[in-house]
């Protein structure tokens, strides 16, 4: 028997910019529940500090959390939607 994977499926919504370039993206678990998030930090890199806007320790062991647990339900693999289309693989 060939063992089939189990996809879990993020939805990546995208903010952009007047040109349609992204800004900020954040990631979305099936229950819509934001589980990531990433910004471009060119309009105040004042903020770039870590705990604030840049990926720290408590994102990794949250990233790290959400991973066993798709584990525990079977998931063997991930992948992102972008229902924009502008960015990543569309549904």
């Amino acid at each position: 028997m060939i063992p089939t994977k189990k996809t879990y499926q993020f939805n990546a919504k995208y903010q952009t910019d007047d040109l349609d370039f992204a800004v900020g993206v954040s990631l979305f678990d099936q229950n819509d529940n934001m589980v990531f998030s990433a910004w471009n930090l060119n309009e105040c890199p004042e903020d770039a500090v870590i705990g604030r806007d840049l990926f720290d320790e408590k994102d990794f062991i949250k990233a790290v959390k959400l991973g066993m647990e798709l584990a525990k339900q079977g998931y063997d693999d991930v992948k992102y939607v972008d229902s924009t289309g502008l960015y990543g693989p569309k549904i």
